[in-house]
């Protein structure tokens, strides 16, 4: 499957999205059609228009220079405690982030943060295998650390969420490393040796 699909192409031209079919040429067939399957599951126009809502909400009217020169500290910023008054907002918030916690109504997102060429690494930075005794890569130790936390506040949903997310990491990271393993043609590889 060497082509990309007409309406694929044309909504991610619409859409400004034409980025993600960056590295297209050097997939194999499986995973272009896998990228294909999740494209087709992305509802571009509602993401558009969320970001437009978003944007319009925080923008408004003003200029970039203008809402740098109003720019100001936060209002609401919690401290290390240096007081007993500093003490009882920290343990408020620390309350507060528990409730959520337990509620299940805290949501992270781990951001890729792009491609990991500067470390020498082929992949994205959040693959890269920084725990210093089992190797294992930043996206795993965050999703791990999540896990623990919504177990230790006995997240409504048991933290069903977060194995899932952790077995989905798992799985991809498995399937790179089996790519990575294969023979592949000079040209995939992105030419010769140097």
């Amino acid at each position: 499957m060497n082509s990309i699909p007409a309406h694929i192409q044309e909504t991610l031209q619409r859409f400004s999205q034409v980025h993600v079919l960056q590295f297209w040429p050097t997939l194999p067939d499986t995973k272009r059609q896998l990228l294909l399957a999740q494209l087709n599951t992305i509802d571009f126009a509602q993401l558009h228009a969320i970001w437009l809502k978003a944007r319009a909400e925080s923008v408004g009217t003003e200029s970039a220079a203008d809402r740098i020169v109003k720019a100001a500290a936060p209002k609401a910023v919690v401290r290390q405690p240096q007081s007993a008054e500093d003490s009882a907002i920290w343990k408020s918030a620390a309350e507060r982030g528990v409730a959520e916690l337990k509620a299940g109504r805290v949501a992270v997102i781990t951001v890729a943060g792009g491609q990991g060429t500067r470390l020498g690494f082929n992949h994205p930075k959040g693959m890269f295998p920084i725990g210093p005794v089992s190797d294992r890569p930043l996206f795993q130790i965050f999703a791990e650390q999540i896990g623990a936390r919504r177990r230790r506040h006995d997240a409504a949903d048991g933290g069903a969420g977060t194995d899932l997310a952790q077995k989905q990491i798992a799985r991809h990271l498995e399937e790179e490393v089996a790519d990575e393993e294969q023979p592949r043609p000079e040209a995939e590889r992105g030419g010769a040796k140097r």
